[in-house]
């Protein structure tokens, strides 16, 4: 389970350490050393995928306009790129770089970006034997060079409304046997114009019939009658697919940050209605992030990780209770439809 770990040090925020948990709970060990960017004070990650062949780590960094590349054999840090605009909108652009995922085998890495016009999913090829594994050759892969995006807001409008499109990708998920990209899409229920674009609200799983095509087709998965766009039963966070049998497993969360609590569903792969497995703990980090969910295919085991702070305490950070700020091992049942608890 690779993560991105909050330790406490010096100055206002904490330390963020890339790393990853052995799947018996036993050890955090670091690779890629501390998250720290290049610049001062330090850019922090908030999302990372990686290549564990290559020994690449990439992180989305705090700044929700770069990436940054790490070697986490050699705890160094080998390149930062600027994927978002800080200028498109105005003096109060608020481009968002956030959730990533890659394509090991294929060396593709699939970058969120919300920016008006520009707004989609960008598609990095990457050498992952290079010196600098993403190539910038005239602001190449940058903002302000050229860019190969694999779907964008004006190019999957059939898929939402007619009217509008992709909006922002919270979660992307990889099922790489099949070249599908499946994403999460929620945006907070934002309606307006930014950038030169319009936007609705979104709520959905979404999915991207081949990554590697260059005209794909976008699915929604989900049914907007039953997680709505204002979120009024609850707003769509992580997921994780199990192509073997044919289920999607995802977590749904209140929009209280002091008084929610979240929701483990699955639904058929092909889309449809989803059914809660049970109620769990607050996964709600804050800003529209949400703890991890992912997928053991060869155990059949799912892990998921909760936030910090649950739900009846006085407030954010100070009441957790027994699961918080842990990762919950689960085994799956024959079918997909009951979860055991295994481990915490």
């Amino acid at each position: 389970w690779y993560t991105i770990l909050d330790i406490p040090g010096p100055g206002p925020t904490q330390r963020k350490v890339g790393g990853y948990f052995n799947s018996d709970g036993t050890a955090f060990t670091p690779v890629g050393g501390t998250l720290s960017g290049t610049s001062t004070p330090p850019v922090t990650g908030e999302s990372i995928a990686v290549d564990t062949a290559a020994g690449l780590m990439f992180v989305g960094n705090s700044d929700h306009l770069s990436v940054s590349v790490y070697n986490f054999n050699t705890n160094a840090l080998i390149q930062t790129i600027q994927v978002g605009n800080p200028n498109a909108g105005g003096t109060t652009d608020d481009d968002l770089v956030f959730s990533l995922a890659v394509d090991p085998i294929n060396h593709m890495l699939f970058v969120n970006r919300f920016d008006g016009t520009s707004t989609g999913i960008v598609k990095i090829a990457y050498n992952p034997t290079a010196a600098t594994p993403i190539d910038t050759t005239a602001n190449a892969n940058t903002y302000l060079g050229s860019q190969q995006f694999l779907i964008t807001n004006a190019g999957t409008t059939a898929a939402y409304d007619g009217v509008h499109g992709y909006t922002f990708g919270t979660a992307f998920e990889l099922d790489i046997a099949t070249h599908k990209l499946y994403y999460t899409d929620y945006d907070s229920n934002f309606t307006g114009s930014f950038g030169g674009a319009n936007f609705v609200g979104t709520n959905g799983i979404y999915v991207v019939s081949d990554y590697t095509a260059a005209s794909p087709t976008v699915t929604q998965l989900t049914l907007s009658s039953q997680f709505p766009a204002n979120g009024s039963n609850g707003y769509i966070g992580q997921m994780a697919v199990d192509d073997a049998k044919g289920l999607i497993y995802f977590t749904v969360s209140d929009l209280s940050l002091t008084t929610g609590q979240a929701h483990l569903y699955y639904m058929p792969i092909a889309g449809g209605t989803a059914t809660k497995i049970s109620d769990i703990d607050n996964v709600n980090i804050g800003d529209v992030i949400t703890g991890g969910l992912s997928l053991d295919v060869q155990s059949q085991q799912l892990y998921l990780s909760l936030a910090y702070f649950d739900p009846g305490g006085p407030g954010v950070g100070v009441d957790p209770t027994a699961n918080a700020n842990h990762v919950l091992k689960y085994q799956i049942s024959a079918d997909g439809h009951t979860l055991t608890l295994l481990d915490s």
